[in-house]
């Protein structure tokens, strides 16, 4: 049995609650969240469209606060963007500094550190860029590649930061389907290599089971976590042949039913 199953919880969000606005254009957009992530486990978050999953994720990033409730990372509170967790925003074009080079984009993450000089910064940033298969692209501007390229740049960059916890904020979906599959095979690879703890949102049931250990499924607003699901799946996973896996099918159908509202 994989040890994570059993170990406590690394990333835990206890009864956390968004409102927005007031008086009668007050909207509820989270419940009582109760989540608690493993650490080095790869966890999925999917719940209907406009149920607050983005949400969720920036306040456990400390980028937005709850209005009830509380975020606690390795038994600290979490009330601003704490060390060792990186946020990968979906609109990965508005992410990179078009006047920067590739290389430059990713030497960000670290050349702010004490005793990080711009050479040591850039030095390293090569080894993510390679990481990515974008080594021979260090020079390039964002604009000079394509929508794939510029989010393998992001990636870069987050792991050049040495995250402790990657959080994604649906970061494939504004990429091709054949992009979007070369993009999970790099994630799945970077992850199981480099043991960060990975948080994904997504509306896709494919990616959150293809990816993920567990996935925490969210109710309509107000969210609330109502079911949390163990994919069970062996790892490494390949794109042709885990999908054909009795279990995928299972979890498939399984997920779909309760995104879609026919769950019995």
């Amino acid at each position: 049995m994989d040890a994570r199953v059993n170990s406590p919880a690394y990333l835990a969000l206890s009864g956390v609650g968004k409102t927005f606005g007031s008086g009668a254009g007050q909207t509820e957009a989270l419940g009582e969240i109760e989540l608690a992530v493993r650490e080095g486990e790869f966890l999925a978050i999917v719940g209907p469209s406009g149920c607050g999953k983005s949400t969720l994720l920036q306040i456990a990033a400390g980028l937005a606060q709850a209005t009830r409730g509380t975020v606690q990372f390795h038994g600290e509170e979490v009330t601003a963007p704490p060390p060792g967790i990186v946020y990968l925003f979906q609109q990965y074009g508005r992410s990179l500094f078009p006047w920067r080079t590739v290389l430059d984009n990713v030497a960000f993450a670290v050349e702010h550190l004490p005793g990080m000089s711009r050479a040591k910064a850039r030095a390293s940033s090569r080894l993510y860029l390679d990481m990515v298969g974008l080594g021979d692209f260090a020079g390039h501007y964002p604009a000079q590649l394509s929508g794939g390229m510029q989010q393998r740049v992001t990636i870069a960059r987050a792991l050049a930061a040495q995250p402790r916890v990657l959080l994604m904020d649906e970061p494939f979906s504004s990429v091709d389907a054949l992009t979007r599959l070369e993009l999970h095979a790099l994630v799945q690879d970077l992850w199981r290599k480099h043991g960060f703890t990975a948080v994904l949102v997504t509306h896709d049931a494919d990616e959150a089971i293809f990816l993920a250990d567990r996935i925490a499924v969210l109710s309509a607003r107000p969210a609330r976590v109502v079911r949390m699901l163990e994919t069970g799946l062996p790892r490494p996973r390949d794109r042709l042949e885990t999908p054909l896996m009795p279990r995928y099918l299972e979890l498939r159908h399984e997920l779909l039913a309760m995104l879609l509202g026919k769950a019995p």
